[in-house]
């Protein structure tokens, strides 16, 4: 399955829509990726809002990036649905920490795993996280992943001051359409 075909509408849930990005994104995404609290864990610095502009404009033109906004209109983070072999999907999502621990994560995921399984067929969706992160492996495990092993030390995240690596341990997660239709069942 090509990239174009993995998300094409938008998706309402009770207090959200899930839509492909648009180049005027741009403001909204710098305002929660240049927030050091929300990129943490990541394995990049806080965006510059030239460079926040840039990626919303590039992910408007790619359907694996999907904007999670409220009903009322204001992006507050995305998610990201890649394709991999054999109907294999990857699923990733970050948002703004002024959205955190609200349910906005879990209602969105919710929604994009229905499309992956129901619309796109998929037979398993994988996902990955750092250790660290216990809400994002919590939030997994609340969808149904099941954790299928751990890399140690597999990446580097960023150095520190002194020019030491620092490394993440990624928590490998995957669910399987079986799992998931007969828990909606």
């Amino acid at each position: 399955m090509s990239s174009i075909e993995v998300f094409q509408k938008p998706i309402g849930t009770k207090r959200l829509v899930l839509r492909r990005f648009l180049e005027s994104d741009g403001e909204a995404l710098y305002a929660y990726l240049s927030n050091p609290k929300t990129i943490a864990l990541e394995p990049y610095e806080p965006l510059s809002k030239e460079q926040a502009i840039e990626i919303a404009a590039k992910w408007a033109l790619d359907p694996c990036y999907v904007a999670v906004c409220l009903l009322e209109g204001g992006l507050i983070g995305h998610l990201v649905l890649k394709p991999k072999k054999f109907d294999t999907y990857e699923v990733g999502y970050i948002f703004n920490c002024d959205y955190w621990k609200k349910g906005y994560a879990f209602e969105s995921m919710l929604a994009l795993l229905q499309h992956a399984f129901f619309t796109l067929s998929a037979h398993r969706v994988v996902a990955r996280t750092n250790l660290l992160n216990s809400p994002s492996w919590k939030l997994l495990e609340r969808l149904g992943f099941r954790l299928e092993g751990l890399g140690r030390e597999d990446e580097l995240i960023k150095k520190d001051e002194d020019g030491e690596p620092i490394w993440k341990t990624t928590c490998y997660y995957g669910l399987l359409e079986s799992e998931y239709t007969k828990a909606e069942a």
